[in-house]
């Protein structure tokens, strides 16, 4: 992390919304909005909640304290895992498939968690506890690296190779009464036949719309439409 970085995350704690976002896009790193992610409609995001926020401002608000404190982080990734761990009791329930996690153990995340934070420091490259433990296992060339990966970098072309079966399931979302008052189905729709061939296409450009914007919003509709009984 650069000295910049490591200031700007210094301060998040206690920076205004406004004047993060402000400087993200002076340093031409702009994160999406909670708008560039989903396709509800915009009367139900401005519509008001609790007391005078709308949902919108409910959820630039949850969004923006995950990033202001280790503690929101870690309720943050607890409470993901809680969601993967009721996902896995209904495959197991349904299909008979016990997954398991690793990095669920009990005993790693009370490690985790009782680590201080000294311990995850190295002067030079980071990830100090990494580097302890695999100093005399893993190559410096390797172990060193600073380059960023991508997980699931083939999402461009097993979206592309789907895309009927994506614009069927998209079609089939207007049955769905709830999914019709509360999502841009007209847009959900165009998205789906609109997918971009990934040997062509600047895939930076299509991650919000088709990988965030498209895909999560497409197991919403699927979920409601088989609730809701629409199974055909």
């Amino acid at each position: 992390m650069s000295v910049l970085g490591l200031a700007f995350f210094t301060a998040l704690p206690i920076m205004p919304t406004a004047v993060q976002n402000a400087l993200q896009r002076l340093f031409g790193r702009p994160g999406p909005a909670v708008r560039d992610y989903t396709l509800v409609r915009a009367a139900v995001m401005d519509a008001p909640q609790t007391g005078r926020a709308t949902l919108a401002q409910e959820t630039e608000r949850f969004f923006n304290n995950l990033a202001r404190g280790r503690r929101e982080r870690i309720l943050s990734a607890l409470w993901q895992q809680e969601i993967l761990t009721i996902s896995y009791k209904g495959a197991l329930a349904r299909y008979g498939v016990d997954t398991r996690d690793p990095m669920s153990d009990r005993r790693l995340v009370d490690l985790c968690l009782a680590l201080p934070h000294a311990l995850f420091l190295h002067r030079e490259h980071g990830r100090g506890l990494y580097q302890l433990a695999f100093a005399d296992r893993i190559p410096a060339e390797i172990r060193l690296n600073q380059r960023r990966g991508s997980q699931g970098s083939d999402w461009a072309a097993r979206l592309y190779a789907a895309r009927e079966r994506i614009a069927d399931e998209a079609e089939r979302s207007s049955v769905s009464q709830t999914a019709n008052a509360l999502i841009d189905l007209d847009q959900l729709k165009w998205l789906a036949t609109t997918i971009p061939d990934p040997d062509t296409a600047d895939l930076d450009a299509a991650v919000v719309p088709y990988r965030y914007r498209l895909l999560r919003t497409l197991s919403v509709t699927h979920f409601l439409r088989r609730v809701e009984g629409g199974n055909h």
